[in-house]
């Protein structure tokens, strides 16, 4: 058998060096070629040749050898005939010819025109993003045309399912790992590993619960369901069956899951300054059996002690901060809410509970504490980071920008402001030369409306009071306000 791979100008290696290359070369353990009908297993086994190769910096006639004698069955009386045909006509037989004509023979330019229209077709479908990504790889490998990172990230969004391409678009990612690793995350919260699930009978009667909860800190609550009768949601958004399942701004079923029962508050959808809508519940009910922890706002003089020094500033605003709170799986269905779509009811914290500022505001401080008092300043999604000099600015603001991505928090960039000198903070201006009242709040306070009931005396008195600081004399000329506000 070696005299007739020798006669084919590929034979075995012979004398110490190389045997030594040979055993070398199959401690790789390379795999063996019988002719196998499957033409993707021919292209497989020349690229897992040419790894080896390249690892072990085989020479062309090294290479040669080395894929003749891996040649088994059927695929090794092809090569002899074949080398014999080009012998017979005095082409130069190498690793490189070797290669073509065992390409031409066991994959031939038909399939791979094949494999490359798949590759331009390719979509989802039933796979998961990984065996998606996988497929996508393998496939590329046979386009005939150069591809760059962001060709490839435009081409993966292309075909990824509608679901997972609605969320993942916008965030415009050109890196290829990237990309998978987003899509994937955004998948976990479609199917199971997200902070919703689709209900499977009466709230309360799942098992387990003890699924990974980024932020779980639950609130004592008092008192059974809510019994008041509910509105309907506001008349507007898309029609059909599961519309109400998707998250209001970014389409995502991460919020709220099916409720069947019928107690539930009222809720419709406000419009934004920006021309989104939010959606409102109304948990007044919900409010008064709540013990209340009420998170007070930073006191003006910290703020001046903190920030004194201080010439750089950047500002970063949340974007749905408290959706990062689970609630506690007791009291989720104190959360129901109901619209012409259903009954639903939240596992994350849900904005117009009373402790949802309080909870989340505990929670950044815990991820933030190793800079509070510091460079950074944290008011429920509000943060504030100063530094006294440009250089010290980018090392704080790259340290903020990290916690943050790691922690999965996402700003909203058209609320957010980076490296002023001058910046707009909690109702009052902070710049080097020290902090003063926004005009724009000022403006607001002379423009209120005369108070006609005691609710609205409070108000006015509240906002009033936050910048008693900069008031002479305020505690006696808000006195006759503050007596109309106390019982007989």
């Amino acid at each position: 058998m070696d005299t007739d791979r020798a006669a084919a100008g590929a034979a075995r290696p012979t004398g110490s060096q190389e045997s030594r290359d040979l055993a070398e070369f199959k401690k790789c353990h390379p795999p063996q070629f019988k002719g196998d009908a499957d033409l993707e297993v021919a292209d497989h086994w020349i690229c897992e040749l040419e790894k080896i190769f390249t690892v072990m910096g085989c020479s062309q006639e090294r290479r040669l050898a080395y894929a003749v004698y891996m040649l088994v069955g059927e695929a090794e009386h092809w090569w002899r005939g074949t080398h014999h045909m080009l012998t017979a006509r005095e082409i130069a037989v190498d690793w490189e010819c070797f290669r073509g004509v065992f390409l031409e023979k066991y994959f031939p330019e038909s399939v791979r025109h094949a494999k490359e229209a798949e590759f331009m077709q390719l979509h989802q479908g039933g796979m998961t993003v990984s065996e998606y990504a996988m497929r996508f790889e393998h496939l590329a490998r046979f386009y005939s045309q150069a591809i760059s990172e962001a060709w490839k990230c435009r081409k993966v969004v292309e075909g990824l399912k509608y679901e997972l391409k609605r969320v993942v678009v916008p965030m415009a990612i050109t890196e290829f790992l990237a990309l998978v690793e987003k899509a994937k995350v955004v998948e976990r919260l479609e199917c199971g590993n997200r902070m919703v699930k689709t209900a499977e009978g009466p709230a309360g009667s799942k098992k387990g619960g003890n699924q990974r909860k980024p932020y779980d800190r639950p609130q004592p609550q008092q008192g059974g369901p809510i019994i008041r009768q509910p509105a309907d949601a506001a008349r507007g958004g898309r029609q059909g069956e599961g519309a109400a399942l998707r998250c209001y701004r970014c389409a995502g079923p991460h919020l709220i899951k099916d409720f069947p029962h019928i107690e539930g508050a009222p809720v419709l959808l406000v419009k934004k300054k920006d021309g989104g809508s939010r959606l409102c519940v109304d948990y007044q009910q919900l409010n008064k059996l709540t013990i209340k922890n009420k998170y007070p706002l930073p006191r003006i003089d910290d703020l001046m002690d903190q920030l004194r020094g201080a010439s750089v500033f950047s500002k970063i605003d949340l974007r749905s901060g408290y959706h990062q709170i689970r609630v506690k799986e007791g009291d989720i269905p104190k959360t129901a809410f109901r619209t012409r779509y259903g009954h639903y009811e939240y596992v994350v914290m849900p904005f117009g509970v009373t402790n949802a500022p309080a909870v989340f505001m505990d929670y950044m401080n815990k991820i933030f504490w190793p800079f509070l008092d510091k460079f950074v300043v944290v008011f429920i999604d509000d943060i504030l980071i100063y530094s006294r000099t440009p250089e010290e600015h980018g090392k704080h603001l790259r340290l903020v920008l990290e916690i943050l991505k790691a922690k999965q928090l996402y700003a909203k960039l058209s609320k957010c402001e980076f490296w002023l000198d001058e910046v707009k903070f909690l109702g009052h201006v902070i710049s080097v030369e020290g902090i003063v009242v926004d005009l724009a709040k000022v403006e607001s306070v002379l423009q209120w409306e005369r108070p006609r009931t005691v609710t609205d005396i409070r108000s006015f008195v509240g906002l009033a009071g936050y910048y008693r600081r900069f008031i002479e004399g305020f505690s006696k000329i808000v006195t006759p306000l503050t007596q109309l506000t106390r019982k007989e």
